[in-house]
């Protein structure tokens, strides 16, 4: 008798950030989140599981904030991840999270 075939998904967002456990969010880190909160959630998120390029995760960040309505805001807040957001990305916490998260991709 064989084993019915298993069949593996992908993790969603959210299973993949409850599977690293030190994700934190400060959401705009070093700017007022004012309505776009979860904009910057979601760019830390992709700095840390690396599932997209850096620059792509800030186009995200830009896009997102434009759909609440600001866009000169989000041309503000690109220009301030393209230029320091480097830091984070591969010196920070979000470096260390995202090594953390290949490992466990590896051995899965």
């Amino acid at each position: 008798m064989t084993k019915p075939e298993q069949h593996t998904r992908e993790p969603s967002f959210i299973e993949k950030i409850k599977m690293i456990r030190q994700f934190a969010s400060d959401g705009c880190t070093m700017a007022p989140d004012l309505v776009f909160y979860d904009c910057c959630v979601s760019h830390d998120v992709y700095y840390a599981t690396g599932e997209v390029s850096r620059a792509e995760a800030d186009r995200q960040l830009k896009k997102c904030i434009q759909s609440k309505g600001h866009w000169f805001l989000s041309i503000v807040y690109w220009l301030a991840v393209r230029t320091y957001g480097w830091i984070p990305f591969y010196f920070g916490k979000s470096y260390a999270i995202r090594v953390e998260w290949q490992k466990r991709k590896i051995r899965r």
